[in-house]
């Protein structure tokens, strides 16, 4: 399954998430996202999909791929959907367009940003 939607900048460059795509993928305030840089977009992961997924390692590596997911660069879910991207990684201004895309592999969705040049 893919999907695409275009996400509105907020003032401060933080991303605004709308409330269907807060929902579709389960994320609720406080929810932590790691972010990988890409050659043209930002990749994303869930930490509640990840920790899901640690269940299937082995227990004396559990920690190394946990550790993995926490030493990259991490946003967190505003109450009101607001997602701050952290600093150099994508950097947004109020009126930028961009897109999300959301792909699921099996139980867990990996989403990407990308910004829309006019």
């Amino acid at each position: 399954m893919r999907e695409q939607v275009e996400i509105n900048v907020g003032p401060d460059g933080e991303i605004l998430l709308p409330f269907q795509v807060r929902e579709a993928l389960g994320l609720r305030a406080g929810e932590l996202l790691c972010v990988f840089r890409q050659a043209l977009s930002l990749r994303l992961e869930i930490y509640s999909e990840f920790l899901a997924d640690a269940d299937a390692v082995l227990p004396q590596y559990r920690w190394r791929y946990l550790e993995a997911f926490l030493s990259r660069p991490l946003a967190s879910v505003g109450e009101e959907g607001d997602l701050n991207v952290p600093p150099g990684l994508l950097p947004l201004r109020k009126g930028d367009r961009v897109i999300l895309e959301t792909v699921r592999r099996g139980l867990c969705h990996e989403l990407f940003l990308y910004r829309v040049e006019d």
